[in-house]
């Protein structure tokens, strides 16, 4: 099974969260407003590139699987677990949600796996064209898997509502080619700023 082997990604976490851990314990100590004010600024910035870069890495996880579907999520899982562990290292917070998909055209099936890392335990509901699918109590650090019955070459209204929030799509479907499909909700939390992000993704695999 494929593994989350980005050094690159690895190393820019990493020096990322030192430089702006160093920003907020300077902002800290510097009792002049206007220095004070450079360093907010500096952090805010900082914070902006670190969250667009990793968003970026975010999407070479799921790049460099797509040769291998199956394992799309669960590298996602990895490199979120890995982000976590870097972020709380440095007292910047993490959460994601994220739910894989796998419309298959041979089996006629949608296979899905939903991932919880919100801090949190929460419900979780899916509705496909209206059909829906739950799980209630799905603990941080937890995931669910199902599957949906369909018609390869049909497009879908996938609508995910999970804890307090809703996210609505149309899901592609192909008659002679499997499509992966991630949603993801990903935030970044630091002393004075949150920075957020959901989307959705699809792939021809």
């Amino acid at each position: 099974m494929l593994k989350f082997k980005s050094a690159k990604g690895q190393m820019f976490l990493i020096t990322s969260v030192v430089i702006v851990s160093m920003l907020v314990i300077l902002k800290v100590n510097i009792a002049s407003g206007g220095a004070e004010r450079q360093l907010i600024t500096m952090q805010t910035r900082m914070e902006n590139y670190m969250f667009d870069n990793f968003k970026a890495e975010f999407n070479n996880t799921i790049d460099y699987s797509s040769h291998a579907p199956e394992n799309i999520t669960k590298n996602v899982f990895d490199f979120g677990n890995f982000t976590e562990s870097k972020m709380e290292d440095h007292s910047i917070g993490f959460k994601m949600f994220y739910l894989g998909m796998v419309a298959n055209e041979t089996t006629n099936k949608l296979g899905f796996t939903a991932i919880n890392m919100m801090d949190k335990t929460i419900n979780v509901v899916l509705s496909l064209d209206g059909q829906q699918k739950s799980v209630n109590n799905l603990p941080d650090y937890g995931n669910w898997t199902d599957v949906y019955d369909i018609d390869p070459g049909t497009d879908y209204t996938m609508i995910i509502t999970y804890d307090t929030y809703s996210y609505q799509f149309e899901l592609r479907t192909e008659q002679h080619n499997d499509v992966y499909i991630g949603y993801s909700h990903l935030t970044f939390e630091t002393e004075d700023a949150s920075h957020v992000s959901k989307t959705h993704r699809t792939l021809d695999v």
